[in-house]
């Protein structure tokens, strides 16, 4: 097994784009991307999944070349919703960002795994535990296109481990 970001990424998309407002029996974004979206379009809501930060190190060895050492990873990935266009009307606009924070949070939480992109009845192999833990923060943005967007980021946090072999100079 090795560090496997981008796969932890790719099932986020795949988590997010597969969720249904239960409210309309329509997917909750009309559009989901791995980056970042820079012109929404005609959508009316999306999310984008990026990279924030992330921080690893050794959690263990077998104590020889041979066996190598375990490697834990926290991977943080920013969640961005967009619910627009704003100016167009706040009030919806903010009622569409308060109904999918109820539906969004709860199903993040829900999953102690991340199902894989390509196969998703497996999980993915290194990710073992998916946590919220700072503060979500919205806000409204103009887009270059001159629509404003009303903002909400989320941050994910997801652990994996995985092991490397010791090379010898």
């Amino acid at each position: 097994m090795a560090s496997n970001r981008l796969g932890i990424a790719q099932a986020l998309v795949a988590l997010v784009s597969g969720i249904q407002n239960p409210n309309t029996n329509q997917p909750l974004y009309s559009v989901t991307k791995l980056g970042a979206i820079f012109n929404p379009g005609a959508a009316t809501s999306f999310a984008e999944i990026t990279h924030y930060q992330g921080k690893g190190g050794p959690a263990g060895s077998g104590g020889t070349p041979q066996v190598g050492w375990r490697i834990q990873e926290d991977v943080t990935y920013q969640i961005t919703s967009g619910f627009g266009p704003y100016e167009k009307d706040s009030t919806s606009a903010q009622e569409s960002m308060l109904a999918a924070q109820d539906i969004l949070l709860p199903t993040i939480r829900q999953h102690f795994l991340l199902p894989d992109p390509s196969n998703p009845i497996n999980a993915i192999q290194s990710a073992y535990n998916i946590l919220i833990e700072q503060v979500d923060r919205s806000q409204p943005v103009r887009f270059p296109s001159g629509n404003v967007f009303l903002l909400w980021h989320v941050f994910v946090t997801v652990s994996q481990q995985y092991e490397i072999n010791l090379q010898i100079p």
